[in-house]
């Protein structure tokens, strides 16, 4: 088999792209309909995905590689990741799939940042908090999707996003948030592992820490057939304006 087009999607050597016959990866949720219209840039080529190098900037390379309504392929790798406030941030109509990780270092403040953008997509993907046993994160949100437009997360998984215990104060922390998005579709999700600090006593001093999913003022669209465990607070946060 020789990859063409997409790296889920693979067609017979020798067929032409116009006639040939798709293996599509089911959990990528595309179609041979519509792999033709797609291009993809393979984040590998950018960033080393080996868990321990800082891979921000070879993601953000792909991204722009990418371009708009652009696909980015992230392999079977683990992406580690320190994004600051201006890093991560998809561009409008991208679609992110593949079965590798984000790993989010745990001592950054920022996650992917997709605010305000319109049709972006994350389909398969893992994106961890790196919350692990004797650590906390500061990560506010692990995905921020807030005032987005038509975005979809479907069959991802979001987990090991976990409030700063030592600030009693610190309030916001949440997996995904789609506050004031408008048709967000949220399905077949597994969310985990969220305002927990792991081998401890559950913490929680503030009923806005913990929050799997937050779609305070989120219009239209759909949240259905997700999983969610071990979190602190609300599973799905909707609070004021949501319809």
């Amino acid at each position: 088999l020789q990859k063409v087009v997409l790296a889920a999607v693979y067609v017979a050597a020798g067929q032409s792209t116009s006639s040939a016959t798709y293996i599509v990866d089911k959990r990528v949720g595309l179609t041979a309909a519509i792999v033709t219209t797609l291009s993809w840039t393979n984040v590998l080529d950018y960033a080393t995905g080996d868990g321990t190098t800082d891979d921000t900037d070879g993601i953000d390379a792909a991204i722009t590689a990418a371009g708009t309504g652009g696909f980015l392929w992230f392999p079977e790798a683990t992406f580690f990741c320190r994004p600051t406030a201006s890093a991560m941030q998809p561009l409008d109509g991208q679609t992110w799939s593949g079965p590798g990780v984000i790993q989010i270092d745990s001592a950054g403040q920022y996650g992917i940042d997709g605010q305000s953008t319109t049709g972006v997509k994350f389909l398969g993907l893992t994106i961890d908090g790196g919350v692990t046993a004797g650590t906390e994160a500061n990560i506010t949100t692990l995905v921020n999707m807030a005032s987005s437009t038509d975005f979809t997360m479907k069959d991802c998984e979001l987990r090991n996003a976990v409030s700063k215990i030592t600030n009693t104060s610190t309030s916001g922390r949440c997996a995904l948030s789609i506050t004031n998005a408008t048709r967000p579709i949220i399905t077949g999700n597994h969310i985990h592992d969220i305002g927990i600090h792991p081998g401890d006593q559950w913490k929680n001093y503030s009923d806005t820490n913990g929050q799997a999913i937050r779609a305070n003022g989120a219009q239209g669209g759909k949240i259905s057939a997700n999983e969610f465990s071990d979190h602190v607070s609300d599973a799905i946060f909707m609070g004021y304006g949501s319809r």
